[in-house]
């Protein structure tokens, strides 16, 4: 009981050290079960050698197995050793095989969810394909020739009917050009315009000058006039006067 206590925990340390890879964990503790289930009777203490049952604790640390009991005992144990590590190896390429086809409906699940996933999300929908994409775009260049045209159709209405275009659809070269020379002939008369309004102007201040001149002789004389008034209205006043005395 003590041995068995002592081999146990070394089992113990021993996958404690060694990968956490779950199909190396399994395939070494079938192999240690199988080959404690190989040999009964010398792990009972049935009086042979105890060197098989130090075998899983070698094999579990990784420490390569030398028999203590010579050629009769590799003669004695090697046969079932020999067939549980042949049984563990064909049992581990079966559960690693099962592993994998229990696994590919796993990983085909997890591929359909993601496209799901994609198709379902507010990104995807955004998303475009390539002909949608060339429909769109030429969707809005046909709405932008339309504003082109219709903005030509107004400015032509705008001009005179001497410069507007025939077409209901005129061109934009022939508005274009009806339009700045238009413009052109429209800023000569202004230059005039306000050449003329320029003189107008000087004419109006000298006028001004001229009116307030004369306004201002007109005052003289009125004034001039008021007082010659006033000097034979004194000297009437004076001959009435003496006449009466």
């Amino acid at each position: 009981m003590p041995r068995q206590q002592q081999q146990q925990k070394q089992l113990r340390k021993g996958n404690r050290s060694i990968i956490r890879d779950p199909i190396v964990t399994r395939s070494r503790s079938q192999l240690n079960v199988a080959s404690c289930d190989a040999v009964p009777s010398h792990a009972s203490g049935s009086g042979g050698p105890h060197d098989y049952l130090e075998l899983g604790s070698q094999a579990t640390l990784g420490a390569p197995y030398f028999p203590m009991g010579g050629l009769s005992s590799f003669r004695q144990h090697g046969q079932p050793v020999l067939a549980a590590a042949s049984w563990a190896i064909s049992h581990v390429k079966s559960s690693e095989s099962e592993t994998r086809e229990s696994a590919d409906p796993v990983i085909r699940a997890r591929a359909h969810e993601k496209v799901a996933w994609a198709i379902s999300s507010p990104k995807a929908k955004h998303q475009m394909t390539e002909e949608e994409r060339k429909r769109r775009n030429a969707d809005k260049a046909q709405k932008k020739r339309d504003r082109d045209v219709e903005d030509r159709v107004r400015l032509n209405n705008v001009l005179p009917e001497d410069r507007q275009a025939v077409l209901d659809r005129p061109g934009p070269v022939e508005v274009m050009r009806n339009a700045i020379e238009y413009i052109i002939e429209l800023r000569s008369e202004c230059v005039d315009l306000r050449a003329e309004l320029h003189r107008e102007q000087e004419t109006n201040r000298v006028i001004r000058i001229l009116i307030g001149a004369q306004e201002t002789e007109v005052n003289s004389r009125a004034s001039d006039c008021i007082l010659e008034m006033q000097e034979e209205i004194r000297s009437l006043r004076a001959r009435l006067s003496g006449q009466s005395t």
